[in-house]
């Protein structure tokens, strides 16, 4: 992902403003970088969430299939178990 450097677009007028004054005037860098903390703190506790979802899916299926290999059961059978 590339990094905008700069804004300067006429037809936004108050966000150009805006983003000048995040980069420029004393205080706004920090403002960005809390924003942008508090934006990565979220991605990243997004991404623990489905890491989560998706190895709990992972392991639900490996057992399900030991279950019908070692007990010779369906799948229905399986699942039930694990209910």
């Amino acid at each position: 992902m590339q990094m905008l450097r700069e804004v300067n677009n006429a037809k936004f007028p108050v966000f150009t403003n805006r983003m000048a004054y995040m980069k420029d005037i004393q205080g706004g860098l920090q403002a960005v970088c809390k924003v942008m903390e508090e934006y990565a703190a979220e991605e990243r506790e997004k991404g623990r969430k489905e890491g989560r979802q998706e190895g709990e899916a992972i392991a639900k299926e490996k057992a399900i299939q030991k279950l019908m290999q070692v007990q010779k059961l369906t799948r229905e059978q399986a699942e039930r178990i694990l209910l």
